[in-house]
């Protein structure tokens, strides 16, 4: 106890000594020798993983409940791995812990939403996506699931499914102007352009931010009107802070040659609008 009393004492004043003895030491207590004799039950160790979680030391979290064996692991305890993991980055093993707890408790729409976000991180959207559904299906106007969900829906080109999405939830959040966005970008997607530029003038005309302006000049295009396509990407060049020369993406090159317009017309229109006085 005097050593113990020592250490702690030590460690108190270890900004005032001309060598920190603490900096390369672990501080998890049951690592050290003397005192992991007294702690060898998972009870202390998951108090001591909790206490570090509460106080956001994500290191000693995890390092406490690593030294418990899984077969007396709980649902919360796995949720609190994967938070822990989850807390440094670990997205695998972070899904990895969530999933085991969602085995018991899938009607939790926190441990949904953690489970599809690691899946989002990891770049498995098949899987993200079944997560953010049953996530809605728990809670139907949860906007950002929406908005989650219908991204995915895009990225797996499920342009159809992505627009039904947008318009179903636009009845019950009618105010929210990324669902809207939503159904912007789909519609250009199953080519309807006409759709495209009436959300765009209904409400986007007075806050649209470049990306806003470059679809609703895509749709114009589309449309065949070149004048009002001109002074869209004009506009979005303008409001871009980059400062860089205005240019098509790939996905835009690939998106307008579905609606006819080649490669060579948008190095004409780059040219036009580069041309444009810009200040």
């Amino acid at each position: 106890l005097q050593d113990l009393y020592r250490f702690f004492h030590l460690y108190r004043l270890r900004r005032e000594l001309p060598l920190n003895p603490f900096s390369e030491l672990t501080l998890f207590l049951p690592s050290r020798f003397l005192l992991s004799v007294l702690m060898q039950d998972t009870d202390s160790y998951f108090s001591i993983a909790y206490l570090a979680y509460r106080n956001k030391n994500m290191a000693v979290a995890l390092e406490g409940l690593q030294t418990v064996p899984e077969k007396h692991f709980s649902v919360e305890a796995y949720k609190m791995l994967g938070s822990t993991h989850h807390h440094l980055k670990h997205f695998a093993e972070a899904a990895e812990a969530y999933e085991k707890a969602y085995l018991t408790e899938t009607a939790n729409a926190q441990l949904l939403r953690r489970l599809a976000a690691c899946h989002l991180q990891l770049g498995h959207h098949e899987r993200a996506l079944k997560f953010y559904r049953e996530l809605l299906a728990l809670r139907p106007l949860d906007e950002e699931a929406i908005i989650r969900c219908g991204h995915l829906l895009l990225e797996l080109k499920q342009f159809g499914k992505a627009f039904e999405l947008y318009l179903n939830s636009e009845t019950v959040l009618p105010d929210s102007l990324p669902i809207k966005r939503g159904v912007m970008t789909c519609a250009f997607h199953l080519h309807k352009p006409d759709t495209t530029e009436k959300y765009f003038h209904e409400f986007f005309n007075e806050a649209a931010t470049p990306a806003d302006l470059r679809l609703a000049g895509h749709a114009a295009w589309a449309g065949g009107k070149l004048t009002r396509a001109i002074e869209l990407y004009t506009q979005s060049a303008r409001s871009e802070a980059s400062g860089e020369p205005f240019a098509f993406t790939d996905d835009e090159a690939d998106m307008l040659l579905l609606y006819g317009i080649p490669t060579h017309d948008l190095r004409f229109m780059e040219d036009i609008v580069r041309g444009l006085p810009l200040s």
